[in-house]
């Protein structure tokens, strides 16, 4: 067993007070004491640490019936984040407040112009924000790849990039122009992050975020920290099989099953297809694929937050949401209730939050 050292209390105590100015707007604190466990003495120094590195704030005191005026703290709207979304076509952007809270937003089609139009949007941000470049702590981008945070290398079929890629050179540009911490993570891992944090306190239960569009795959948030395995692969779910063929497709066996040209192949819809007939075919036999799906994923991680999203997801609507609950209600051995996304880009929130985190843990220590 590892030697227990103070520092880790203290460490444990500033993030679990700094979360709590993330949780609420205002509190004083005895508030935050009450609220944590944590003594008041301890909480007095958590609060000027937090105020010496600009983090929290003095609000206007407020006089209680004995004179006593009490400080309220907030966070201080000075550090962000921007979270990055590439799709392969679309580059989606925002800038995120220390809360998660998406301030300013843009999408932009940039192709296979990925660095390029990264900077270029980066810097539109920003003169959009009017926010000081010196302010801006980290940078999370997502990617709909196979990310190797050791090597830092890529694998992304669906953008072109059928084998290892170093990406390193990239996130070190980045990271150089803007002085800011870069993280790269699979798309939905921040995804399932962005939508993790949406919830309030009381009801964060572990998650699993589905997306199906030109892919399929998933993002898997156990304990309020991303899933993802010893090689990297955990919610790579579109490679899942349910009949034995020795035929590995690069984009997997589920996922060419039910991804979006598969469907239009299959039944001629789209999102401004008019067939009822053929649409009502597309969500009986998508259901049916999404339903085990669900079905096994649950008895793998013993989870009953489950999110789907994507853009098969968006043109079918809620019939498909609808039809794959009632085949889980039937095969299903314990009730679990699915439901679509709770933000309109979890993404971009959820991979700005992981860089704020990432950084946090460094002021932190």
């Amino acid at each position: 067993m590892a030697k227990y050292k103070p520092s880790h209390l203290k460490k444990m105590n500033t993030k679990i007070v700094f979360q709590e100015f993330r949780n609420k707007e205002c509190l004083f604190v005895n508030e935050i004491a009450k609220i944590t466990k944590i003594s008041v003495p301890t909480v007095m120094k958590i609060v000027d640490f937090l105020i010496e590195t600009e983090l929290i704030e003095d609000q206007e005191s407020i006089a209680t019936k004995v004179g006593r005026k009490p400080n309220m703290l907030k966070l201080k709207n000075k550090y962000f984040s921007i979270g990055i979304i590439y799709e392969g076509d679309y580059l989606i952007m925002g800038i995120v407040d220390l809360a998660g809270n998406v301030l300013n937003f843009i999408q932009v089609r940039c192709g296979y112009h990925f660095e390029a139009s990264v900077f270029q949007n980066i810097d539109r941000l920003l003169e959009m924000s009017r926010r000081d470049v010196s302010d801006l702590i980290g940078i999370g981008i997502g990617i709909p790849c196979i990310f190797n945070d050791e090597t830092r290398d890529i694998t992304a079929p669906l953008i072109g990039i059928d084998k290892p890629r170093y990406f390193g050179d990239t996130i070190d540009r980045i990271s150089e122009k803007y002085e800011a911490k870069v993280i790269v993570d699979n798309d939905l891992n921040m995804q399932a992050f962005g939508e993790y944090t949406s919830y309030s306190p009381q009801i964060k239960d572990d998650l699993i975020f589905i997306s199906l569009g030109t892919g399929l795959g998933a993002g898997i948030v156990i304990d309020g920290k991303v899933r993802r395995g010893n090689h990297d692969i955990c919610g790579e779910i579109g490679y899942m099989m349910f009949e034995y063929s020795e035929d590995k497709p690069n984009s997997g066996w589920l996922e060419e099953k039910i991804n979006l040209n598969a469907i239009k192949e299959k039944f001629g819809v789209s999102d401004v297809s008019n067939d009822d007939e053929s649409r009502a075919k597309a969500v009986e036999y998508v259901s049916r694929y999404l339903a085990v799906v669900v079905n096994n994923l649950i008895f793998c991680y013993d989870v009953s937050n489950i999110v789907l999203d994507g853009y098969v997801i968006d043109f079918l609507g809620n019939d498909i949401i609808e039809e794959t609950q009632k085949k889980l209600d039937k095969i299903c051995f314990k009730p679990v209730q699915i439901k679509g996304r709770n933000v309109a880009s979890p993404g971009v929130s959820g991979g700005a939050l992981l860089a704020i985190n990432a950084w946090l843990e460094e002021i932190f220590d």
